[in-house]
């Protein structure tokens, strides 16, 4: 998978090529996306589960990290929800195509791998070591330099947190939150990610 999304961001630098970034509207880490995100925190008061405060603590933490760094990031068009059910393949398996664009945006090419690899956090299995994996096989196609590497951390901690917090908007009740094994899931990462202070890359930083 993280093959294919080299492969995917490849095809973006084409496509930037010979469309102007200035014809793509939609666009995230913009100020005015900042203001969206923090407004989409109130309407989870409605779940006692919900820490407002904690939540809010993480999105000003990730803001204040990425603050006058992101037009250093490359940019193009992403999925913006970059997943195996968004993916098809032929019946030969030869194949495999790319599918769902309605999330798709103008925005750093790192935005679209956090998302990629928050998912893979959160699907029920806990090992972080495949995000290493992941990234490994997308830098055979794309490189990230150390600055990159280190700001991704924050922006997979980011997708999550807002993420979860759009998803909790829509739970209607304290009995739906609780029986829901995703936002468990993702609950139980922010916690963890917030108490471990170390780089999910640290790894990767070390051979850089």
């Amino acid at each position: 998978m993280g093959t294919l999304l080299g492969q995917l961001h490849l095809a973006s630098r084409t496509f930037l090529s010979i469309v102007p970034s200035t014809n793509i509207e939609k666009r995230v880490l913009t100020n005015q996306w900042w203001i969206e995100q923090f407004d989409h925190l109130y309407l989870c008061k409605h779940l006692e589960e919900i820490d407002i405060n904690y939540l809010h603590s993480i999105l000003f933490e990730c803001r204040e990290k990425l603050n006058g760094k992101v037009d250093q990031l490359e940019q193009g068009l992403i999925h913006n929800d970059f997943q195996p059910s968004n993916t098809l393949c032929t019946d030969d398996n030869r194949h495999i195509y790319v599918i769902d664009f309605g999330e798709a945006c103008y925005a750093p090419l790192i935005v679209d791998l956090a998302t990629a690899l928050f998912l893979l956090l959160t699907n029920g299995v806990d090992d972080d070591k495949r995000l290493n994996t992941f990234l490994l096989s997308y830098q055979n196609l794309i490189q990230l330099d150390r600055n990159e590497i280190e700001l991704l951390d924050t922006v997979v901690r980011l997708k999550l947190t807002i993420n979860f917090i759009g998803d909790c908007a829509n739970v209607k009740s304290k009995e739906e939150y609780n029986h829901s094994s995703w936002l468990q899931s993702c609950s139980k990462w922010i916690n963890v990610l917030q108490q471990e202070k170390r780089n999910l890359f640290q790894i990767m930083l070390c051979h850089k």
